[in-house]
């Protein structure tokens, strides 16, 4: 079977619970506090995402929906806590917030189960204080076998060698760091790699043999968009690329993130992608502080 960067089949999971987590608000500085009137964010987050998946199924890619639970907050950033792959795997990871831990529900697992058999369980390493926050926490060049990842508070670097050893992988690990100097929480709010791009943010990387390493690794199999500070903060790097049924790459990313872009980068994309999907999804960037990529959990 030829190795494939991308999917296209996406799960889903609707945010009806949805609002700002103060357990996540300490490491991701992307998050704003709840405004008083809970239910009117909620309602523009439902709407947001029922927009989002219906743009993804009318461009020819399948997805999966799975109602949220309304004591989850996160849960449509369903792509912390699991991971699927081309040869039938699937892995479970620990997550750093406790209240996140319980979207690792049953039925999903379920689901799971009958489409692909489980390899590695790493969730336990929560009761430790490790955290893998799946491909939050790594970027997969999935052609290459090769794993990205910024270490921080929920990226350990020695889960990281175990999963690498598991799944055949070998790691590119650095720190990428914020505007305030804090590291930043995950790795795919700076990065993407899709089947011949790759976009990552240079300035954010403050040591020069971590950023030289990254650059020449990423360089080797895809053409590089640098991306800035600014756009970052914009979630500009938090995309996915993504193939639809009849056979087109398509890079998902979030109307803020695409108009953070200038028009040389957007003419860089074009170059390596057919069509370009620009959810408008700011409900979930403001309170959730995540965006597009961070709503999909790959299924292949």
């Amino acid at each position: 079977m030829e190795k494939a960067q991308i999917t296209d089949h996406l799960l889903m999971v609707t945010p009806i619970g949805f609002s700002a987590n103060p357990d996540t608000a300490a490491t991701n500085p992307h998050q704003a506090e709840n405004p008083k009137d809970l239910s009117t964010v909620r309602l523009q987050a439902l709407e947001e995402h029922r927009q989002f998946r219906d743009m993804l199924i009318n461009h020819g890619v399948k997805v999966t929906v799975f109602n949220g639970d309304p004591c989850h907050a996160d849960d449509v950033f369903c792509n912390n806590w699991f991971s699927t792959h081309q040869d039938g795997a699937f892995c479970l990871y620990p997550m750093m917030a406790k209240s996140r831990r319980p979207e690792r529900r049953s039925d999903i697992i379920n689901f799971l189960n009958q489409h692909y058999q489980l390899k590695v369980d790493l969730s336990s390493w929560e009761q430790e204080g490790y955290f893998l926050e799946s491909t939050g926490s790594m970027v997969l060049d999935r052609v290459h076998k090769q794993v990205y990842a910024a270490l921080s508070p929920r990226t350990n670097q020695s889960l990281i060698e175990k999963w690498c050893q598991n799944f055949g992988y070998t790691s590119c690990l650095f720190e990428s760091r914020d505007k305030s100097g804090s590291l930043e929480y995950h790795t795919n709010v700076i990065l993407f790699i899709g089947t011949s791009i790759a976009g990552f943010c240079p300035e954010n990387i403050h040591d020069n043999n971590q950023r030289q390493r990254l650059r020449s690794a990423l360089s080797q199999h895809h053409k590089l968009l640098e991306l800035s500070p600014d756009q970052i903060n914009n979630f500009a790097g938090n995309a996915l690329e993504v193939r639809n049924a009849q056979g087109q790459r398509l890079l998902v990313i979030s109307q803020r993130g695409w108009n953070a872009l200038t028009t040389a980068q957007k003419d860089l994309i074009y170059q390596h992608v057919d069509q370009v999907l620009t959810p408008s999804i700011s409900t979930l960037e403001t309170y959730g502080g995540g965006s597009a990529r961070c709503c999909l959990g790959e299924l292949y």
